[in-house]
């Protein structure tokens, strides 16, 4: 059975309007990290030393390949932020949608800035 059109205004709404207090400079930033990983240009120095170790030309080229066949997005939709523990920073959720499907994706940032984490995954 096709989707009403209630059910297809809510999909837009949630595809499309970002949860209250979204920081602009953030997601400038999110959106060009995406757009790195998107074209294989990860740069590791922006990464902790943690996520450094936890990352290889393998695991980037997998993600590259995932979200490439995905296309250019059409929407990026910040939907919160978290203070992550022991005063670790912040992570940033989003929601990435493109041509070829949608993204979940976390981005977390260190108290000076620099990237801590980070994970794409099918969006819901």
């Amino acid at each position: 059975m096709p989707p009403s059109e209630a059910q297809l205004a809510a999909e837009h709404e949630r595809d499309t309007k970002p949860a209250p207090g979204e920081d602009p400079v953030v997601t400038a930033a999110v959106r060009a990290e995406y757009e790195r990983w998107r074209a294989g240009k990860v740069d590791f120095t922006r990464y902790d030393a943690t996520m450094r170790a936890a990352l290889n030309d393998a695991l980037v080229q997998q993600v590259t390949t995932g979200l490439a066949a995905l296309g250019a997005p059409t929407a990026f939709v910040y939907t919160g932020k978290t203070a992550l523990p022991n005063n670790a920073g912040t992570s940033y959720s989003y929601r990435v949608v493109a041509p070829g499907g949608a993204v979940s994706l976390v981005y977390s940032l260190d108290t000076t800035g620099t990237i801590n984490g980070i994970l794409f995954k099918p969006a819901e």
